[in-house]
Parts: C-alpha cells; structure tokens; sequence
C-alpha cells in the first residue's frame, strides 16, 4: 500500500525539523496519493499519544504539491471537525506550507501538517464551578437522534424490533457473515445491483469483494479505516481486490441521521481533493430513506431496502466500474426495476427479513430470472462473455455492491484505470448501443 511512515525521515528534512525548534516527532510519509496522505494522517489523529506536537512532511504526493490543494486539505478538515468528538477541540491542525514566506512560522520544506494535542478535552478550559459538562452536545445532534426515533416509529417497529436491529455480534466473523447474506439474497439474487452476481466475486474484470470491519465507534477512527481502505484499493489490482464493503456496526448504527452527515464529509471532499476519478460511494443502512429530491419514497416504500443493510456500510467502488455499469444500463431502468422487485416483496415482509436477519425466503421465492428480463439478461451475458475473455459487443459492468443508483459519474478522461481498457469498453458500449438500434427499427 502506497502510504506509512519511514522509518527514518531523510537527512534534510530531519535538518529543517531541528532548525526549526518545533517540539516533537517528525514523521514522514511515503503516500504518493492523497488518499494515502489523508490515511496517514487520520491514523495519526486517531492514535492515543502524549506528544503536544507531532509534524507530518508528505514529500512524495504530487498531488499536494500543488499550491491550491494544501488549502482544499485544510477545507475539508474544518467540515471534519463538525463531525468529530476530539478533533477540532483536543486535537487540532496547522499547516507546514512551502508557499508560505520564508521565515513564516508556516514555512516549511514540503507540504505537511502539525498535529498539536491539548490535555483534556479542549483547548478551551474554565475554572468555573457551575460549568456544564454536557456544554458540547450539539442541539443538532439531539435534533437528529429524535427524528431518528420518529422515523422508526413511522416505520412501526416496536421496541423489540429496534433492539433486534440494533444488535451486534460479539464476533467480526460473524458481522461479515450477516453481511455477506445479504448482500447474495438482498442484492445479488433480487437484482437490485444488475451487474451484482454474487458476494464474494465483483466487477469487470472480476476481482474480490473486500469485506473490512471496523469497531470503531468515533469518527476519527472510522475517518482512519476508511481512508485506510481506500488507500489499499487504490493501489491494489482490479481483479485482487474488485469493491471494498466496509462495515461499521458500532458507528452510526442507532442513528441514520447522523450517519448520513457523516457520510457527506467523505463525498464532499471527491472533487476538491480529485478523488472523484479514483473511487465513488454508495453507502448502506438498516434505516435509509432515500432523499433525492423527487419526494419519490416515503419512509415505508419497499424501495428503500435497496439500500437497507443489517449494519451501517460505506460501499467504496473504482470510478471506471461505475461508470461502464451506467453506461451500460441507464440509473432510470435501475430505479424502476429495483422499485417494481420490491414492491411485489412488500416492505413488511422486507422489514421483517432485515430485523431477523434472515433473507432465506428470497433466494427461493423472489429470485430475479436474469434471462427473462432485458434489463438483467444484458448484465448477464455481458459479466460472462467478458469474464470468459469476450468483450460483448462488449459492455461490461461493475460488481458485488456496485450501485447503479447513485449520481452519474462523467467521464473524466482519466487514463490511469487500473489495468483496465475503459476506452475499448466504451467503444464496445456504444457498439452494443447501435446494435440494440437497429434490433428495435426492425
């Protein structure tokens, strides 16, 4: 993985670390990109320490290197804080800026961060006897949790339901168990992912599907297992690692609400930082209610359990996969096949499954024929002539948790598309297209 820490900071930035007099370590890291910069240095924010000062040089990103994006960093860290329990109060960032003045305390070599650490829970601190220790609970924060509330209660679970559904395995084997459950039945065997043929195998070409789980219970650790994973996928190969599930169980589990405010503080960042043409995200929770502006759902439509999971889950995906599963089937088609599969379920009966944990009745009743319906035979056939070594007419699709629904992705130009042929796919797409033409005139 293109990230970590050497572990011996080279000669001349060792150099401008003691001229400097700044107070403790100096750690130097190896990411190339700015998804192994940001795992770094959210590993570093989340790590207990005792240093009141900690710098972090990221001499080998070229993206940093450039003068707009040092700032856009310190843009998104701010919208961090407004998430975070310690960072923003405890924990705080400066920035090492080789733009800066010389002589600025700022300056520095290379782009890099200083992380500085106050004792106890704040910078801020007060003598004052009557101060309130509940000062920091955010009225925002209690807002969401009762519409949370109310929503479940719409939804007519009774206390029994909620606590089922709020339950967590003791062990990480079986959270991963769950899930893959349900992503086979729920997503694979409904359809509700076209391109989505099984749990463990995804994408074009067909790699593994990476089942992470985190214990985490604070945003600054989950920020470091996600930007952990994107880094991994991000430099590992399609066919060795296709889409990365990860799973939070303890993280947002109770509160959809603020697990979707969370959600927005790493989709924000996908263009300033110009991640958008690496990776997207779809994210999952037994709670979701979609919200795309067109007051199409309400809280109870069985559409919503296509993106309903047993646990919280941030689905991460490869750019150039989504955008060759849009191409090839339009996200309307989708949106209309996924409402029509589960509404013949029913949401009562959806619910049901989901609170139980217990999808066995769909992989016998309600499994799609992927050769009766065009919308599904076409990602069929295409995920197995090009899994055979055919390119189809050649469309191809993307996998196991890959979702069609979220925002079109534009084609970026990007042409680092990790050992993938984007350009012949869309071509092959756009065959295919011509050809579905000309079948319809005659």
């Amino acid at each position: 993985m293109n990230c970590g820490f050497i572990a011996t900071p080279p000669p001349d930035l060792q150099a401008w670390h003691s001229s400097s007099d700044i107070e403790g370590p100096l750690l130097v890291s190896s990411a190339v990109s700015m998804a192994g910069v940001l795992a770094d240095l959210w590993k570093s924010i989340s790590a207990p320490s005792s240093e009141k000062k900690t710098t972090l040089l990221f001499p080998q990103c070229a993206t940093l290197q450039e003068r707009s994006m040092l700032p856009a960093l310190i843009d998104h860290l701010e919208t961090c804080k407004e998430v975070c329990e310690s960072f923003g109060s405890s924990v705080v960032v400066l920035a090492v800026d080789p733009a800066a003045p010389k002589g600025h305390p700022s300056h520095g070599p290379v782009p890099g961060l200083i992380l500085r650490r106050f004792e106890g829970n704040s910078l801020f601190s007060s003598d004052d006897d009557g101060w309130d220790d509940d000062w920091d609970l955010d009225q925002d924060m209690l807002d969401a949790i009762r519409a949370s509330e109310a929503e479940a209660t719409m939804e007519g679970l009774s206390a029994s339901q909620l606590s089922k559904l709020h339950a967590v395995p003791d062990e990480d084997s079986e959270v991963a168990t769950v899930s893959k459950e349900w992503v086979q039945a729920a997503v694979a065997d409904l359809g509700v992912c076209p391109f989505t043929t099984s749990s463990e195998k995804a994408g074009l070409p067909t790699g593994e599907v990476h089942y992470p789980i985190s214990r985490a219970s604070t945003p600054e650790d989950v920020y470091a297992a996600y930007w952990h994973e994107v880094a991994l996928l991000e430099s590992a190969p399609p066919k060795a690692l296709s889409t990365t599930l990860l799973v939070t169980p303890h993280f947002g589990l109770t509160n959809v609400e603020a697990f979707m405010g969370f959600s927005d503080t790493l989709n924000n960042p996908l263009e300033s930082l110009r991640l958008e043409e690496s990776i997207q995200l779809v994210f999952f929770h037994p709670q979701w209610v979609f919200r795309d502006g067109q007051e199409r759902q309400g809280g109870n439509s069985a559409g919503n359990f296509a993106r309903r999971s047993p646990f919280p889950m941030i689905n991460i995906l490869r750019t150039p996969q989504v955008r060759i599963a849009q191409r090839a089937i339009p996200t309307g088609q989708v949106y209309a096949q996924n409402e029509n599969t589960l509404g013949e379920i029913g949401s009562a009966k959806l619910q049901r499954m989901l609170v139980e944990r217990d999808w066995s009745g769909l992989s016998t009743e309600h499994k799609v024929d992927r050769r009766s319906n065009e919308l599904y035979d076409t990602a069929q056939r295409l995920v197995e002539q090009y899994a055979a070594g055919g390119s189809v007419g050649g469309s191809v699709g993307s996998g196991a948790a890959v979702d069609t629904q979220s925002a079109p992705v534009e084609d970026s130009g990007n042409s680092d598309s990790n050992s993938m042929d984007i350009d012949a796919m869309l071509a092959a797409m756009e065959e295919l297209e011509q050809g579905r033409g000309a079948a319809a005139v005659n």
